[in-house]
């Protein structure tokens, strides 16, 4: 059953995967970055 709750649910669920994976290649690149450039 598809209801308003459940489309709200797998929006947040949505958006908090995609934070988490935007966040985590910004801190690898981050490091990478710092890495490269003498570990700042």
């Amino acid at each position: 059953m598809w209801t308003k709750l459940g489309d709200l649910t797998l929006r947040v669920v949505l958006w908090a995967v995609l934070l988490l994976t935007v966040g985590s290649c910004s801190t690898i690149i981050f490091m990478a970055m710092r890495a490269q450039s003498g570990g700042g």
